[in-house]
């Protein structure tokens, strides 16, 4: 009976109701499938947030390894530069003699 007839009330006075019958129709139908949708929801949440940490530990790992290599290549520069400096004088390093 209301299909087609103006709601009036308030800001809705312009609209028209719009229903239908659906038999077989029940409110637990209605209610699973919204629990169904906010499950799928939080689902997509936890999977983005798991994505999310994966890719920082992955960058956090590849930083890590970037500062190793950095401080290695800086040592050998320092160590190449020392041994430009006592070309001509013994080395201060001691070496061990296995007997």
């Amino acid at each position: 009976m209301l299909n087609c007839q103006p709601i009036g009330v308030g800001r809705f006075k312009e609209d028209l109701w719009t229903m239908k019958y659906l038999r077989g129709f029940q409110w637990q139908d209605l209610m699973n499938q919204l629990l169904y949708e906010k499950k799928v929801k939080m689902k997509r949440l936890e999977q983005r947030v798991s994505m999310a940490k994966r890719e920082v530990n992955i960058f956090l790992e590849n930083r890590e390894k970037d500062l190793k290599a950095e401080r290695r290549a800086k040592k050998r520069k320092i160590d190449s530069s020392e041994q430009s400096d006592t070309d001509g004088a013994p080395s201060s390093k001691k070496v061990k003699v296995s007997e």
